[in-house]
């Protein structure tokens, strides 16, 4: 079996033209912005109809994939998607709105899911398509440092994001205290549904 996670300088992988019919979910541990080509091949899982044009993924579509397949089972619970997403090593934020949208439409259409179950998947899509849109709208540092408490205390907590926040609006954010006096780092380490 293929370590997936030790080729983290990986940007092309070609698998056009082999008769693969399935990609492993070890492959999601391709780094994030790793273009997967998979033209010509009879994939069923997942299926080549998930692949851009035909003929390109990224690990967060095959992460998608099984976090489809995964909310399909009977017993699915929210730690599962949790241990899903931690395992896939997903750190980008497109890719865990990616993995979110195909959750929330699953999670839509699943009558046998609690009320309460249901509702709770569909405010997890909500809070990462809502910190997307943060992100690509942040514009100073001030705003950065509320988002930055906004996002600490949200379900999408990467350190991706933070770094982003961090390295692209100044040091000073780290340091900014929201009302109750605590700095984005004590937010974050406080949150019980903290990402890793």
């Amino acid at each position: 079996d293929i370590d997936f996670g030790k080729l983290n300088k990986l940007e092309y992988f070609d698998l056009s033209n082999n008769s693969i019919k399935k990609l492993p979910k070890s492959m999601t541990n391709l780094p994030d912005n790793c273009k997967i080509f998979t033209g010509r091949n009879p994939l069923k899982s997942p299926p080549i109809k998930m692949a851009k044009g035909g003929e390109q993924m990224k690990p967060a579509t095959i992460a998608r994939f099984y976090a489809e397949e995964m909310c399909k089972q009977p017993g699915f619970t929210l730690q599962m998607m949790d241990k899903h997403i931690m395992e896939c090593d997903v750190e980008d934020i497109d890719g865990l709105e990616e993995i979110c949208h195909g959750m929330r439409n699953i999670i839509r259409s699943k009558k046998s899911l609690s009320a309460e179950l249901r509702q709770e998947c569909m405010e997890r899509a909500a809070v990462v398509r809502n910190d997307k849109k943060l992100i690509k709208n942040l514009k100073h540092e001030g705003k950065t440092g509320l988002y930055l408490h906004a996002v600490c205390r949200s379900y999408c907590i990467t350190p991706e994001v933070i770094k982003f926040c961090l390295t692209s609006f100044g040091k000073g954010c780290a340091s900014k205290r929201n009302a109750s006096g605590l700095t984005p780092l004590q937010c974050l380490t406080s949150n019980p549904m903290a990402t890793d």
